[in-house]
């Protein structure tokens, strides 16, 4: 009869006391915030970029995630737990392909955000980020001028969602 050697379970127990442990504290809605933040008050978010609307678009791309988390919006701060404060910093479209003449094949759009989430019945700063970047997404240039523009808008909506959805990720679940 062969001993089982019971050392050979330690590295299981601390492996599942790390993952236990580990901060991933996902609370009904699949959310880390706190549990009296039911409410949430969302103003326009400003504009300190070059591209004209764009922060009517993440604003409505935000409170659009904000509600698919289970939260509801309020248009009166006073009645809110919490308030999402962003400001659009940043648009640019970078080269991201050349051709052999060294012109632009597609660009990518960046946009950057600076945002604060404040709880407001304990009075604290839940989340605070000065230069919250999208997640890369790119568009083919073409010669045509009005091409070009109608690829843009239609990525710029594609980058805002992309946008949206990670800074509520980030911000709800710490992820």
């Amino acid at each position: 009869m062969s001993k089982f050697n019971h050392w050979l379970l330690v590295p299981g127990f601390i492996l599942i006391t790390i993952i236990a442990s580990c901060g991933y504290n996902l609370k009904g809605r699949g959310s880390s915030l706190p549990e009296h933040i039911k409410n949430i008050y969302v103003p326009g978010f400003q504009n300190d970029s070059i591209r004209y609307g764009l922060e009517a678009a993440v604003t409505e791309g935000v409170k659009k995630k904000i509600v698919n988390f289970g939260y509801k919006i309020v248009k009166d701060r006073s009645l809110a737990d919490a308030e999402l404060i962003g400001t659009v910093m940043n648009y640019q479209t970078i080269p991201e392909n050349l051709d052999r003449a060294a012109k632009v094949q597609t660009l990518r759009i960046v946009i950057t955000l600076k945002v604060v989430f404040l709880d407001l019945q304990k009075k604290r700063t839940l989340y605070e980020n000065l230069g919250f970047n999208s997640p890369p997404v790119s568009f083919t240039v073409s010669d045509d001028p009005q091409e070009r523009t109608r690829n843009e808008d239609e990525k710029i909506d594609e980058s805002v969602e992309a946008l949206a959805d990670q800074l509520i990720q980030e911000i709800f679940t710490g992820f």
